[in-house]
């Protein structure tokens, strides 16, 4: 292998960092004058914790937008992490789906032992997804190893993570907005200060509904999103730099009313379906696309 072999960080606006996990996921931080928020922690595969201790000696809260893999890999680097009460649950349920595979018999286990089994299946499933990233364009551009993603030892401890909340992080206030779509409890976050939203999966070009949400539910989030649209310039989502990508830019100011109008014409039967199959989790999905965004769901 050859290429970059530390993930790429860059200043978006005044102390506000992308950080660009080898093409695979996008984590954020934001810095203030007391305190620093880190917005998702990526696939597992660099050593985030020191690529956030080198930018800020600030006390740091960890948020996540949602409970998929991609996202929380290395929030077990950290004591605690936010997380919305729906995804919590949609995270143990899955990682449970796991464990009752590898379980020989079907007695209950011990709590001890059936975290260190639900480690092992995030760890393995983070595995299989960044060789699979790697082999769609990121080892072209990276050099990392599937490998080098560690098995912890036990989960943080999950904190509520709410609509309405926000994190002060002194002179920079975050909000917390409710999206759900992607997931169940989705999250993203509005900084008031760069006039960023960080929208994680929940506002992008490529819209997955395959994880318990319907359309119309998509739609009321977007809507919700649209209503504080004049409070942000910009949308960072969770995965730029996607397979070893575009690696600093925000989505086009059109992918959020394209959305918004491809899910509507879901809804009202007036979209042209299609029938592919999903490269993520290979079931057989439908698909519309109006002009900037495809959904699949």
């Amino acid at each position: 292998m050859s290429g970059m072999k530390l993930p790429v960080v860059a200043e978006i606006a005044k102390n506000t960092y992308a950080i660009n996990e080898f093409g695979m996921s996008a984590m954020y931080l934001l810095t203030g004058t007391k305190r620093a928020l880190l917005i998702d922690t990526g696939t597992g595969v660099a050593d985030l914790k020191k690529t956030v201790e080198e930018l800020t000696d600030l006390p740091v809260d960890v948020a996540l937008t949602h409970s998929h893999l991609d996202h929380i890999g290395n929030a077990m680097q950290f004591s605690k992490a936010y997380l919305s009460k729906k995804d919590q649950d949609f995270l143990w349920k899955t990682l449970d789906d796991g464990v009752s595979k590898l379980q020989k018999t079907q007695t209950e286990l011990p709590v001890e032992e059936r975290n260190r089994l639900r480690l092992r299946c995030l760890q393995t499933a983070c595995r299989e997804y960044a060789d699979m990233l790697g082999k769609s364009g990121s080892y072209e551009v990276y050099d990392y190893r599937p490998t080098d993603i560690p098995l912890f030892d036990h989960f943080p401890e999950f904190l509520d993570l709410e609509e309405g909340m926000s994190f002060d992080l002194g002179g920079r206030l975050v909000r917390v907005s409710d999206t759900p779509g992607h997931t169940p409890g989705g999250r993203s976050f509005l900084d008031t200060q760069s006039r960023i939203l960080f929208s994680g999966d929940a506002c992008n070009p490529n819209l997955l509904l395959m994880f318990g949400c319907t359309v119309e539910e998509t739609l009321e989030s977007l809507r919700h999103l649209e209503t504080f649209s004049p409070e942000f310039d910009r949308n960072f989502t969770g995965h730029i730099g996607y397979a070893g990508g575009n690696i600093l830019c925000s989505v086009p100011d059109r992918v959020l009313p394209d959305a918004i109008e491809v899910c509507r014409r879901v809804t009202e039967h007036t979209a042209k379906i299609h029938t592919e199959q999903n490269n993520l989790n290979e079931q057989e999905v439908r698909t519309a696309v109006y002009g900037t965004v495809k959904i699949s769901f």
